[in-house]
């Protein structure tokens, strides 16, 4: 099951999807149980993309030594490494930055201050230097912004977990043991508590050892994914106490993969892509919409007909829109030129 890189955009624009519907009708009213239902299982956009994270993360690893010689040298092996993830990190927090501080001053600007945004908190202050650096979970600015931690944390495991599925048995022993941290949690780390560490390390597998279909073979593995969609969301749903939320949401990323692949046999999705192109501005900034633009997000009362769809239609264009923006104004002001100089300066290490 190789993905190209236009298979991961398409999947991060399905998972942007996904995200947008979760967050504007979850805690709604009025929409009914079905929209209710649909928006709680769509929380699965959050293993969707650490599954593309943690492929993508992998193959291009793969690619870097496959590049140089004696690649596992122990001293070059951490010299790449370093260097490597000093990329990834720079990439991060040079976009994070940029959106931290437009939604901030957006915020302050329409009423959402510290206190606001940091209640229960001793120092507002000190809060928005933590959530500057991506580390205040579900207490950030935006609450949605929680992911940041959990990603953060994968990265730094990132080279424990590149040694760890060196191997087919280490690959199937580090799998194993992650279905049990994510199942019962014994190990207090925020990347285990939310579920994360599994579908990231399914991705890294994956791209490791990607399983090879057929076009045929592709359009019977979507069929019985499809199925298979139907009772993992009502696991999800039903919040089972046998399996955690963390391995369904897993199985249904999977799924996800293998439907989009099985699809992609007939289409390009060229709007999924440039949806995926779009996804981490529009993941920084959405939530923030939902706040200050309401009347925007919501134009039809719950009790029209079609509102679901219209509104969803609504928030989709202006999330999208807005992340646009964004985007061309990194690129009219010089910001990507001072982050493409950083990562060169990176690259000489």
């Amino acid at each position: 099951m190789g993905l190209t890189t236009n298979d991961t955009l398409a999947l991060k624009g399905i998972a942007i999807c996904l995200m947008l519907f979760h967050h504007q009708f979850l805690t709604a009213v009025g929409y009914g149980g079905l929209t209710y239902s649909f928006a709680a299982v769509s929380k699965c956009c959050v293993s969707v993309f650490l599954f593309v994270s943690g492929y993508g993360l992998a193959c291009q690893w793969s690619a870097l030594q496959s590049r140089v010689e004696s690649p596992t040298k122990p001293a070059f092996w951490i010299r790449r490494m370093i260097s490597f993830l000093l990329k990834r990190f720079s990439k991060f927090y040079f976009l994070y930055w940029f959106c931290f501080a437009v939604v901030l001053i957006a915020g302050i600007l329409c009423g959402r201050g510290l206190a606001d945004a940091y209640p229960d908190r001793l120092s507002p202050v000190k809060c928005l230097m933590l959530d500057f650096f991506g580390l205040m979970g579900y207490n950030s600015y935006l609450p949605e912004w929680w992911f940041n931690k959990m990603i953060l944390q994968l990265y730094l495991l990132f080279p424990l977990f590149c040694l760890l599925l060196h191997s087919r048995v280490g690959t199937l022993l580090t799998l194993l043991a992650a279905v049990s941290l994510v199942q019962w949690t014994p190990v207090h780390l925020f990347c285990i508590e939310e579920g994360g560490l599994l579908v990231f390390l399914c991705g890294m597998a994956l791209a490791r050892k990607p399983i090879a279909f057929s076009r045929k073979g592709n359009l019977w593995a979507a069929a019985v994914a499809v199925v298979l969609l139907v009772p993992l969301s009502l696991f999800r749903l039903n919040q089972s106490l046998l399996v955690s939320n963390a391995v369904i949401d897993t199985l249904m990323t999977l799924c996800l993969v293998l439907v989009w692949k099985g699809l992609s046999s007939f289409s390009k999705g060229r709007v999924t892509r440039w949806l995926g192109v779009h996804s981490s501005v529009t993941y920084l900034t959405h939530s923030l919409l939902l706040i200050i633009l309401p009347w925007l997000c919501y134009p039809l009362p719950a009790n029209v007909p079609m509102s679901v769809p219209v509104n969803y239609l609504a928030f989709l264009l202006l999330a999208t829109l807005v992340s646009w923006l964004l985007t061309m104004s990194r690129e009219w002001i010089g910001f990507n030129k001072l982050r493409d100089n950083v990562l060169l300066l990176i690259g000489k290490i």
